[in-house]
């Protein structure tokens, strides 16, 4: 019989810690690649003097590095690490990974600011810029926190604190709608595929040009792209001017001095009739024309069409005048002489 004592020095009894908040927040919405690049990358952080680059990782999971910096960059998108390359020649790229960590980020969130020093965020206690209190008692409302996890689900990813406030900003600031916010997030993630940090500030552009627009429900913003593509049809101009700032511009400035949205298709034809090359500025320039003598109802523009009929036609007529000339009197007796010859003729 034989003793031996249990060898432990190669055994890690070591902790790695992951965050209530990434795991409430953020896990969920990953997929298993990108949680194990994660908490792995998280632990060879904590490890000193051992390797803990991509093709570590890459080795240890027996995936591609290619897959690790795939799944570093979706971890990025989020605002949880920062991804630093460096080069040692054209071909060969190093990836420095640094983890912001899910409270670091919260805290961010709350003080409204984009970088701080981890060493000191614990001594940070008041906010820069103090939040609105109508802001802060949208985000705390019941239905609002409803709302937001809804939201989540929709883009299927998690709405950080500094999102939420924004949010709230719009909704206190423009008086936005949870339809209109949601339509605003369809918009951006599921149409337009903006899913990593910009994806916010595209939303609250999206916003802010309904606010222009007057736009408040989700079928005045099917009417009022219905209306783009009826005024662009009229014009006979191109059909990509409806995405441009050009023709919101215009219909914020005109659509509510107008009688009603037929009345602006109806002036749009006249204007295309009239002109070789339709435009916006044109139409623009045309009810500038109508505006200064005439109401802007159809009334004030079937007078303005016949102010236009008639002047057409003393203009015609005064033209008449001025191209007809009197004959002098040689012509006058070449033509009476020249009558006598062709009667003599006829007699004969």
């Amino acid at each position: 019989m034989t003793f031996k004592k249990s060898n432990l020095e190669d055994v890690d009894l070591g902790e790695t810690n992951l965050e209530n908040l990434f795991i409430n927040s953020y896990m969920q919405h990953a997929n298993e690649v990108q949680l194990k690049v994660y908490i792995l990358g998280l632990y060879f952080s904590d490890i000193k003097n051992k390797s803990n680059d991509v093709y570590t990782i890459a080795e240890k999971l027996n995936i591609k590095p290619i897959k690790v910096i795939e799944a570093f960059k979706y971890w990025r998108s989020k605002g949880l690490v920062n991804i630093i390359e460096t080069r040692s020649s054209e071909y060969d790229i190093d990836y420095k990974i640094e983890y912001v960590g899910a409270k670091n980020l919260y805290i961010r969130s709350l003080l409204d600011i984009d970088d701080i020093d981890n060493s000191k965020t614990s001594s940070i206690l008041t906010p820069k810029n103090k939040q609105n209190n109508s802001e802060l008692d949208v985000i705390q409302d019941r239905e609002c926190i409803q709302f937001f996890n809804e939201l989540e689900l929709l883009i299927s990813s998690p709405i950080t604190q500094r999102e939420r406030m924004k949010i709230a900003k719009l909704i206190s600031t423009y008086g936005t709608s949870y339809e209109m916010i949601r339509e605003a997030y369809n918009i951006t993630y599921n149409e337009k595929n903006i899913t990593d940090r910009n994806s916010i500030n595209y939303i609250e552009s999206v916003i802010k040009n309904w606010s222009r627009e007057n736009i408040n429900s989700k079928q005045e913003m099917i009417d009022n792209y219905n209306l783009k593509k009826e005024l662009i049809k009229s014009l006979g101009i191109s059909a990509n001017l409806i995405k441009t700032e050009a023709i919101s511009k215009f219909l914020c400035t005109w659509r509510e001095k107008l009688e009603s949205d037929n009345l602006l298709i109806a002036i749009a034809n006249y204007s295309a009739k009239k002109s070789n090359t339709p435009s916006i500025s044109r139409l623009e320039n045309l009810l500038n024309d109508i505006s200064k003598n005439y109401p802007l109802t159809s009334a004030g523009f079937n007078e303005y069409i016949n102010r236009n009929k008639n002047n057409k036609t003393k203009n015609d007529k005064h033209r008449f005048n001025n191209d007809y000339k009197s004959p002098n009197k040689s012509e006058t007796d070449f033509l009476l002489e020249r009558s006598k010859i062709m009667a003599r003729r006829e007699n004969e």
